[in-house]
Parts: C-alpha cells; structure tokens; sequence
C-alpha cells in the first residue's frame, strides 16, 4: 500500500512504496522554507535553484545484478537459487517440491520480484521466464531461469 505524504497547503503531493523512501523523502522535504527540495518556494529571492531529484541508477554490472539477487526477500531469494539450482525449464509443481515453497504462493512472491526488478531497471525476462503448457486437459506451470540468473547465479547464490 503506497504511503502518501501532503505538504502544507496540500501541496506538492508524494507517494512512497516504503516506510524507507517515506522517510528519505520527509528528510529532503525538511528545508528551511518547509518545501522538498525537489520544489521551489513560492516567494523565491532568487538564489534558490529547483532541484530534481536523482534516478535511480541502472545496473552497470556484476555487482548490481548481484547485490539485486541478494536483496530479495528471503522467500524469494530461495525461489530463484531453487530455479538457478535447476538451470533449465522446471515444472511449478517440481520447483515447490525442491524448494519448499507453496507453487500457489508464486504469484505474490513473483509479484514482488517483478515490482523489484523494474524499479532497479532490470528486465524480469532477464531474471526468469514461465510458461503455460499443456498435457492433455492439464494445464501446468512451467519457469526456466533467465541469462542474468544464469550468469550471476553463482556469485549470489554461492556456486553450489
């Protein structure tokens, strides 16, 4: 649930994703003239310059891809060394026997992963794929580990 700060006067409006970034933007909000830095007061003399507030970085390499799969929650980060560990296409039902993970929780956990990787910039494709197949009547689940699962898998998971 998104957290929503209001300044005086209703105005500017921000809303945050964590109690961290709520906090990171009430203590760039908390200039003198009481207005996130990112604004310009109303009544400016002139030496006030607007700032913009920086993006996020985007990954630029080993590191970044690392420390991306190293900070998932831990539910998460067992998924992905679980489907890294298989290292090819695995059956959702499989996948949950192997990791202890309820294949009926994939969808919030996977969720998370997705709303993760696209505020670092990073494509989910990149990380894992699924499909839907079908044997006969059944339809069954299927995840294959990306290229940057791949590739990184090992310095994050500790090459198993």
């Amino acid at each position: 649930m998104p957290i929503r700060i209001e300044w005086k006067n209703g105005s500017p409006v921000a809303e945050c994703d964590t109690v961290a970034e709520a906090v990171e933007m009430m203590r760039a909000a908390s200039t003198p003239n009481g207005y996130p830095s990112s604004q310009r007061a109303p009544a400016s003399n002139g030496n006030e310059h607007a700032h913009k507030a920086p993006n996020p970085p985007k990954p630029s390499g080993q590191t970044d891809v690392v420390a991306f799969l190293q900070e998932q929650k831990p539910q998460v980060r067992k998924l992905l060394e679980h489907l890294y560990m298989v290292g090819e296409d695995v059956q959702a039902d499989m996948l949950a026997s192997l990791s202890s993970i309820d294949s009926k929780a994939y969808g919030g956990l996977f969720g998370a992963l997705s709303k993760y990787a696209k505020k670092s910039h990073i494509p989910l494709d990149d990380i894992y794929t699924t499909s839907v197949r079908f044997d006969g009547p059944r339809r069954e689940r299927w995840y294959s580990p990306g290229k940057l699962l791949k590739e990184f898998g090992p310095q994050a998971f500790g090459a198993k």
